[in-house]
C-alpha cells in the first residue's frame, strides 16, 4: 500500500529518541487502524523520494492480473 501522508516530519519504522530507538508513533497509529479493519500490519514505512519510482511500480505489477486494465492504468498514473 502506498499512502500519501501530509505530516511535517520524516516518518520511518523506528524513531531515535534520547532513550533509544522506538517504533515511530505514526507507524504505530497506522498499524492500529489497519489491524482494526483487517488489513494486517506495516512491514516497512519510509518516505518515497526521487529514484523510488521503479521500486514502487514493481508492486503494482504484482497484482496486475487481478485488476481490470482501466483501474491498473489509473493506479500507475497516480504513482
Amino acid at each position: 500500500m502506498l499512502v500519501d501522508l501530509a505530516v511535517d516530519r520524516k516518518v520511518e519504522n523506528m524513531q531515535l529518541t534520547d532513550n533509544g530507538y522506538f517504533l515511530d508513533p505514526l507507524k504505530k497509529d497506522l498499524e492500529h487502524v489497519l489491524l482494526r479493519v483487517g488489513l494486517g500490519t506495516i512491514s516497512d514505512i519510509r518516505p518515497v523520494t526521487e529514484g523510488y519510482g521503479k521500486e514502487i511500480s514493481q508492486y503494482s505489477m504484482k497484482f496486475g492480473l487481478d485488476i481490470d486494465e482501466a483501474r491498473l492504468k489509473e493506479i500507475i498514473v497516480d504513482i
